[in-house]
């Protein structure tokens, strides 16, 4: 905790498919029910795509969603065959780079497409349902609105006033891309 904030990681066990998927049907089950409350409200989520996806498509999706995008990972590989990736701010403009140098590694970089996007989307069929049941989703997490709640449930006290982060691994980087 630093300066009012609280940052929690969750990290999963994605190289266990037993494991995976569980987190995965959790994370599924916890959204429907989110939507169940009616409440339509903003949450905050995590979303790893299947396979890289073009700018345009996910951009396609956020504005069909009413998603706010925080931030996006674009993968690919460089030169040298290594894997990379580019974490960038922000919405999802038009000019979303595919290609870039890095001059200290002497690499130039193609990248495949987005792979992660961060952000808020309203807990509405529209919102969260759209996402997840879209077959270009391999995960929608919502873990950082349960840890929220419980934190809030459980640890009034510690955590009014505050604001808490949460930071969730996410399983791409076993995905082929």
């Amino acid at each position: 905790m630093d300066n009012g904030v609280i940052d929690i990681g969750v990290n999963g066990a994605w190289d266990d498919p037993q494991t995976a998927e569980a987190y995965r049907d959790a994370n599924t089950a916890r959204a429907r029910a989110l939507i169940a409350r009616g409440e339509a409200r903003p949450i905050w989520v995590q979303v790893a795509f299947a396979r890289p996806l073009p700018a345009d498509e996910v951009r396609a999706l956020v504005e069909k969603t009413g998603f706010q995008v925080e931030n996006y990972m674009l993968v690919g590989r460089a030169s040298n065959g290594e894997r990379v990736m580019h974490v960038q701010m922000g919405a999802i403009g038009d000019d979303v780079a595919m290609q870039a140098s890095d001059p200290h590694w002497n690499v130039e970089m193609g990248y495949a497409g987005i792979m992660l996007l961060q952000g808020t989307v309203e807990t509405t069929e529209e919102g969260l349902g759209r996402w997840l049941t879209d077959e270009r989703v391999y995960i929608i997490d919502t873990t950082g609105e349960e840890v929220r709640e419980l934190a809030a449930q459980r640890h009034a006290n510690a955590v009014a006033g505050r604001e808490i982060v949460v930071s969730l691994e996410s399983p791409f980087w076993d995905f082929e891309w």
